[in-house]
């Protein structure tokens, strides 16, 4: 079993933008997941977006996550989650995905969480299913699933 490493969050900013442009998943996940630097230019257009850089407890920069508001429902959402190629299989994905939920419960009150990703993303689908996410839909190829707790 991989333990969860220990991470810290902080905004996205010009200070360490470059730094998180640079992280990059692995080539066969590239068509799943957009580069850094292009959802850093979509979150600078919705006030309510979170870009969020992620390091480990050596500093480095391991991962990239994008919170923010759902248009449709209202609802908070994890528009991106990223593990830097050099970072995956060491529990970051799942450290970095409790971390925001705990995030958005105890700091915006979320009850329901939602996340989406595309449907051929077997690594999404499982972490995903396996923090209690579960699936309610499907648009555009994309998996649409949510957390639904108080």
């Amino acid at each position: 079993m991989i333990s969860s490493p220990a991470i810290t969050f902080e905004p996205v900013t010009e200070a360490n933008r470059e730094e998180c442009e640079l992280l990059r998943v692995a080539t066969f996940q590239r068509e799943f997941v957009p580069d850094n630097r292009s959802s850093i230019d979509l979150a600078m257009k919705y006030p309510a977006a979170k870009p969020i850089l992620v390091r480990n407890i050596d500093r480095q920069a391991v991962g990239f996550a994008l919170l923010g508001i759902d248009e449709t429902t209202g609802d908070w959402k994890i528009f991106r989650l990223m593990v830097d190629e050099a970072f995956q299989g060491r529990g970051y994905g799942r450290s970095i995905l409790r971390e925001m939920i705990e995030c958005l419960r105890s700091e915006h009150r979320a009850s329901k969480i939602l996340v989406v990703y595309h449907a051929p993303n077997v690594v999404a689908r499982q972490l995903y299913a396996a923090e209690g996410f579960i699936e309610y839909g499907r648009i555009d190829g994309k998996e649409l699933a949510k957390i639904d707790r108080g």
